[in-house]
C-alpha cells in the first residue's frame, strides 16, 4: 500500500491525475442527481428509461475516476484495461438510452407518427417497443464485441498475435462516438423544431402561455444538450483514432482533459 502511494504523485498533477480528480467530482454529482428524485421526489419517477441512463453514467462516472487513478499510480495491466471498457460501455449505453427518449418522443409527436397512430389504432405502442428492442439489441452486442475483443488482446497475444483486437475495440468505439455526435445532432435539431411546431400550434391560445413558456425552455434545453454532446463525442471519435492510425499514444495521457468532461 506504501508503495502504491508513493507511486501516485499527485503533486505533480500531471494530465491522469486531473482526469481523476474530475471524474470523481462528476461521479458525486451524478450520484447525488440520480438518488435525489429516488429519495426525495418518488412520486416524480415515471421513465424507467431515464432511471438507467442515468445510472449508467453514474457508473461510467464512477468507473472513469477509478481507472484515471490508477492510471495515475502508473498501473498498465488487464483489469485496469477491463474497468476503462466498462467505463466506456457504460457511458455509450447511458447516452444511447437518453437518446431512446428522444426518438421515441419525436415518433409521437411528429405529423406521420400521429397519423401512423389513428391509422393503426394502437400499434404505436408496439412500435416504440420495438425501438426500445433495437437500440437495447445493438447495445448489447456492442458490449460483448468490444470486450472480446480486450479479452482477447491480452489474453491471447502471445498465442494468436491477436495486435489487432485493441485497435479494432478502439475503431469500434470511436465508430460508437461518431454515430452517437451525429444522432445527437439529428435528433436535437429534430426536437427542437418539433418543439417549435407545438409552440407555433399553441400561440394563438391565451390559456396556452405558461406551456410556450415550458416549451421554451425545454428547446434551449435540447439545444444545448445536442451540442454539447455532439461535441464530446466527436472529440472522442477524433482521439479514439490516435494509436489505430499512428500507432503511438500521447505523451500526456490517453485523452485530453477536455474530452473527459461529460
Amino acid at each position: 500500500m506504501a508503495s502504491t502511494l508513493h507511486m501516485c504523485n499527485w503533486e505533480r498533477m500531471d494530465v491522469m491525475s486531473f482526469n481523476a480528480l474530475i471524474y470523481w467530482a462528476f461521479f458525486l454529482l451524478y450520484a447525488i442527481r440520480s438518488l435525489y428524485p429516488l429519495l426525495l421526489q418518488p412520486n416524480t419517477i415515471r421513465k424507467s428509461t431515464v432511471l438507467a441512463s442515468m445510472g449508467f453514467l453514474t457508473a461510467s462516472a464512477g468507473l472513469h475516476a477509478i481507472w484515471c487513478t490508477l492510471r495515475a499510480c502508473a498501473f498498465d495491466d488487464f483489469w485496469e484495461n477491463l474497468i476503462n471498457r466498462f467505463a466506456l460501455l457504460c457511458l455509450f449505453t447511458g447516452f444511447s438510452l437518453y437518446l431512446e427518449t428522444w426518438a421515441i418522443f419525436l415518433y409521437a409527436t411528429w405529423p406521420s407518427g400521429v397519423a401512423s397512430e389513428a391509422a393503426c389504432g394502437g400499434s404505436i405502442a408496439s412500435r416504440r417497443k420495438y425501438i426500445k428492442l433495437g437500440l437495447r439489441g445493438v447495445n448489447t452486442v456492442f458490449w460483448i464485441v468490444v470486450l472480446s475483443l480486450s479479452i482477447v488482446f491480452f489474453y491471447g497475444v502471445k498465442e494468436s498475435n491477436c495486435d489487432f483486437c485493441y485497435d479494432a475495440g478502439i475503431i469500434l468505439m470511436s465508430m460508437a462516438s461518431s454515430i452517437l455526435a451525429i444522432l445527437f445532432l439529428i435528433f436535437g435539431f429534430s426536437m427542437y423544431s418539433q418543439l417549435y411546431r407545438l409552440i407555433v400550434d399553441d400561440f394563438e391560445d391565451p390559456g396556452a402561455r405558461l406551456t410556450i413558456v415550458k416549451l421554451r425552455t425545454a428547446m434551449k434545453k435540447v439545444l444545448i444538450v445536442g451540442s454539447i454532446t455532439a461535441a464530446n463525442f466527436c472529440v472522442k471519435a477524433v482521439f479514439f483514432l490516435r494509436h489505430p492510425v499512428t500507432h503511438t499514444y500521447s505523451e500526456r495521457g490517453t485523452y485530453p482533459w477536455y474530452s473527459c468532461c461529460y
